[in-house]
C-alpha cells in the first residue's frame, strides 16, 4: 500500500511559498532555489521538485541519474547551437533513411 503524502501537490501551486513553509513545520527539509521559483522538498528517499506551474515528484536515485544525464544533454546542446547545427526534422531523416537504405 502506498504511504500517503504529507504535502499535496497540484498541477498549479501558486501559493507554492506557503506549501514550502507547511512543509518545513512538518519537518520535510524544503529547499527554495535561488533562482526561478523552484522548490525541493526532500522525505525518505524521494525527492518533489515543484513551482507555481506545478511538481514532480521521484526517487532520489532517479533525481541522481536525471542530473548526470541533462548535464550531459545541455552541453551537448550547447555546443550544437554554437556551431550552428540544428535538430533534423522528420521529413529529413526519412530521407536520410531511405538513401541509406536503397
Amino acid at each position: 500500500m502506498a504511504k500517503t503524502p504529507l504535502i499535496d501537490f497540484r498541477k498549479n501551486n501558486y501559493q507554492i511559498d506557503a506549501i514550502a513553509t507547511a512543509a518545513n513545520n512538518m519537518g520535510i527539509k524544503t529547499v527554495e532555489s535561488l533562482r526561478s521559483g523552484i522548490y525541493y522538498f526532500f522525505e525518505d528517499d524521494e525527492v518533489v521538485i515543484a513551482t507555481v506551474r506545478g511538481s514532480a515528484k521521484m526517487k532520489l536515485a532517479t533525481a541522481e541519474i536525471i542530473v548526470a544525464e541533462l548535464t550531459d544533454m545541455i552541453n551537448e546542446f550547447r555546443a550544437d547551437q554554437k556551431a550552428g547545427l540544428k535538430p533534423m526534422d522528420s521529413r529529413k531523416i526519412q530521407k536520410m533513411l531511405q538513401e541509406d537504405f536503397t
